[in-house]
């Protein structure tokens, strides 16, 4: 009998994120422009300043995300799927590796601080600011950040995790490198028909990744750390957590708005 009432409360809650998170969506795409495109741009629009200038174009258009978002979202993507290979692992990569990530991250930081001082004072810039140092600098970050949000996903959500490092070897950090850089030399190319899988991938990581952050938040601050030993268990968790994170981008969407005078186009 507790088990079922257990069932009970999980499908009533179930339900009722349902709702409210079908609710959010209806809401957002009656206030946002129409067609895929112009929500792409929108979601971008959250998250990121899309400055044309720092923007790269595929058959002939705008990315919605610039080029260092690009880069930094789609390589968080590629990340991923390369870590997905060591199922539930909880440990972070060895030092050796992680000494790697901080180089990556420093990377990131230099050119983004470089950048804007190329913008604002370009007489303090240390070296020509470009959209493919942009690129590659966002896709490093991508590594880092799959690196550190994978663990923490896996020592938090998950009942039950191995004892083990999602990067488990040096060869799975060399070819992840190797896919990363690949990708952003194929971007970089303006080879055109990428330019839904990469607008799609890399907008597609925004609400991904605010819905993990926030269903990590929630799991802690309610006390549920490690209580999903199936994936159906979960889904609560990270319907509240979505909704979160329509909630944000939303409001983002709306302070962005409302800075700039209407959506970008």
């Amino acid at each position: 009998m507790p088990n079922l009432d257990l069932k009970t409360r999980r499908a009533r809650c179930g339900a009722i994120i349902l709702l409210a998170l079908s609710g959010l969506l209806a809401v957002w795409l009656v206030l946002t422009p129409a067609g895929f495109n112009a929500r792409l741009n929108v979601i971008g629009f959250s998250v990121c300043t899309q400055d044309p200038a720092h923007t790269l174009m595929l058959q002939g258009q705008f990315l919605p995300l610039c080029s260092r978002c690009t880069g930094m979202y789609l390589g968080t993507f590629i990340a991923m799927i390369w870590l997905l290979q060591g199922r539930r692992a909880m440990n972070f990569p060895s030092t050796g590796k992680l000494a790697v990530l901080l180089l990556l991250f420093l990377f990131f930081a230099l050119d983004g601080i470089n950048s804007t001082l190329a913008a604002l004072m370009p007489h303090w810039a240390l070296y020509p600011s470009t959209n493919g140092l942009r690129l590659f600098s966002g896709l490093g970050m991508g590594v880092v950040i799959a690196n550190l949000l994978v663990p923490l996903w896996n020592q938090t959500f998950w009942a039950k995790g191995s004892k083990t490092s999602s990067l488990s070897s040096w060869g799975q950090l060399f070819g992840l490198l190797l896919t990363e850089g690949a990708a952003g030399v194929a971007i970089y190319a303006g080879i055109d028909w990428l330019y839904y899988p990469v607008a799609i991938l890399s907008v597609g990581m925004v609400p991904l990744l605010i819905t993990m952050v926030y269903t990590l938040l929630e799991m802690i601050l309610f006390k549920r750390e490690n209580a999903v030993h199936h994936f159906r268990e979960g889904l609560v968790y990270i319907g509240a957590g979505a909704i979160l994170a329509l909630l944000q981008i939303g409001l983002l969407d709306l302070v962005h708005f409302w800075l700039q005078g209407g959506w970008v186009a």
